[in-house]
C-alpha cells in the first residue's frame, strides 16, 4: 500500500522489508488455498471470472484480511476501546467463523436428516480446526513439549489456549488463569497489544538506571531495541531478540553447543537452556 501510494522513505523501505518473511510465510498457505478453490470452481461449472471471485473469497474467509469490508464488527466498530482489545485478531476471527459455519452445517444436515451422512465430513472439519492446527503451529514455532512434560497434556493445552484464540479479553486471561490454577509458569498479563510499548519503555529506563549504577543488566540490548521499535517502528521485535542473543554469545552469557540451541537463540534470543 505504501509502495503504491508513492511513499519510497527510508521508513517505509524498513517497514517493508520487515513483512519480507512474514509475506513469503504468507505465500505457502494462500497460493495453494487460492489455487485449489478455483480449480474447484472450474469443475463445479463456474466460468474462469466466477472461479476467480470464489478463489479470493476463499483467502479471505480462512486467512483474513485487512480490508473494511473483510472485518468482523467487532474490529470495525465505533468503539476505539474495543479495537485496544481486537489488535492481531485477524486470525482469531476467520477461526470463529469457521466455527459458527461448522455449527450451522451441522445444524443444517440434522434437519434434513442427513447427519449420519456427512458426520465424517463433519468429524474431518473438526479433527483439524480444533486438535491438529494448534498442536501443529506450535510445534512448527519450536515450542513443543518440555522433557519432563506429558505430550498428551502439552497437546490438551494447545487446543485449550486456541479455543481461548476467538474471544476477546478471554484469550489473553485464559491461559494465565489456567496457570496459575495448575502451578504452570506465571508471567504477566495485557489487556492489549498496546500496553507492551509502555512496558519496553519502562524495561529500558531500568536498564539504563541500573547501568549509570554499575550494576548488570540481562537483556538491556532487547530491551532498548524493543523501545526504539516502538517509538519509531523501524526496528522488528525479530531484531531486538536476535541481537540481544549474538551480546550474550559474544559476551560469554550464552553458550549454545547444539543446532538447536542456537537455533533458538538466533530466533527466539534465548537457547532453551
Amino acid at each position: 500500500i505504501r509502495l503504491i501510494a508513492g511513499q519510497r522513505d527510508v521508513a517505509s523501505d524498513v517497514r517493508r522489508f520487515a513483512f519480507t518473511g512474514i509475506g513469503y510465510m504468507d505465500r505457502l498457505v494462500v497460493i495453494p488455498t487460492w489455487l485449489g478453490a478455483y480449480n474447484k470452481a472450474l469443475t463445479s461449472g463456474m466460468d474462469d471470472r466466477a472461479a476467480i471471485h470464489s478463489a479470493d473469497s476463499a483467502v479471505r474467509e480462512s486467512q483474513g484480511a485487512g480490508a473494511a469490508k473483510d472485518l468482523a464488527q467487532i474490529m470495525r466498530g465505533n468503539s476505539q476501546t474495543m479495537k485496544l482489545f481486537t489488535q492481531f485478531y485477524s486470525f482469531h476471527s476467520a477461526q470463529f467463523q469457521r466455527f459458527v459455519q461448522l455449527y450451522w452445517d451441522v445444524g443444517d444436515a440434522a434437519r434434513a436428516g442427513q447427519l449420519a451422512q456427512r458426520f465424517p465430513e463433519f468429524l474431518a472439519r473438526s479433527w483439524w480446526m480444533i486438535a491438529v492446527a494448534p498442536v501443529l503451529s506450535s510445534l512448527l514455532g519450536g515450542n513443543g513439549p518440555d522433557d519432563d512434560e506429558s505430550a498428551a497434556g502439552w497437546a490438551l493445552e494447545q487446543q485449550l489456549f486456541n479455543a481461548f484464540g476467538p474471544l476477546p479479553f478471554v484469550r489473553d486471561l485464559g491461559p494465565k488463569v489456567y496457570a496459575t490454577l495448575t502451578g504452570g509458569e506465571r508471567y504477566g498479563y495485557r489487556f492489549s497489544p498496546t500496553q507492551g510499548a509502555f512496558e519496553a519503555l519502562d524495561r529500558a529506563a531500568a536498564d539504563y538506571k541500573r547501568i549509570s549504577e554499575g550494576k548488570e543488566t540481562k537483556r538491556a540490548t532487547r530491551n532498548t531495541l524493543e523501545a526504539a521499535g516502538y517509538a519509531t517502528g523501524l526496528v522488528p521485535g525479530q531484531v531486538a531478540a536476535s541481537a540481544q542473543f549474538t551480546v550474550d554469545w559474544m559476551t560469554g552469557d550464552a553458550d549454545p553447543e547444539t543446532a538447536g540451541e542456537w537455533w533458538n537463540g538466533i530466533t527466539k534470543g534465548r537457547t532453551g537452556e
